[in-house]
C-alpha cells in the first residue's frame, strides 16, 4: 500500500488493487507491461483501486529532458495514470500537481485518464 495514495483525498478514497502484471509482446513497442485488475468484492463503492509500479533501478535520461511520456493502450476504463520521478539531485516531480498534500490540480482536460480504446 501507498500511504499518500490511501490518504491524500478525504473525498476520493483509494485502496490497493489486486493485479496480475506480465510482460507481453507488442507490435509497436516490442514489449509491454500488461496489467489485469481482478475483482475485489470486499472493496466497497466508492473506493477506487490503485497499483504502484516501481522501477528496480535507476534510469539515465540523456541530455536535458523537458517532458516524460507513456504509451497506454486504453480500454475506456477511466483509470488514471500518475507518476513520480526523482532526479539525480533528489528533486521530485509529480504528474498530479502539487507535491505537498498530493492535490490533483491542472488536469481539467483529463489527460491522465484512460478515456479511450486502443
Amino acid at each position: 500500500p501507498d500511504e499518500q495514495l490511501d490518504t491524500m483525498h478525504f473525498d476520493f478514497p483509494r485502496t490497493l488493487g489486486d493485479i496480475d502484471l506480465r510482460v507481453v509482446p507488442d507490435d509497436r513497442m516490442g514489449r509491454a507491461l500488461e496489467l489485469t485488475l481482478y475483482p475485489q468484492p470486499d472493496v466497497p463503492w466508492p473506493l477506487s483501486r490503485y497499483v504502484v509500479l516501481e522501477a528496480t533501478g535507476n534510469a539515465t535520461a540523456p541530455g536535458e529532458p523537458t517532458a516524460v511520456g507513456l504509451w497506454v493502450r486504453g480500454n475506456s476504463c477511466w483509470g488514471r495514470v500518475f507518476w513520480e520521478f526523482e532526479d539525480a539531485a533528489g528533486e521530485r516531480f509529480y504528474s498530479i500537481g502539487a507535491s505537498e498534500g498530493g492535490w490533483s490540480v491542472g488536469d481539467w482536460e483529463c489527460n491522465t485518464f484512460i478515456n479511450f480504446d486502443g
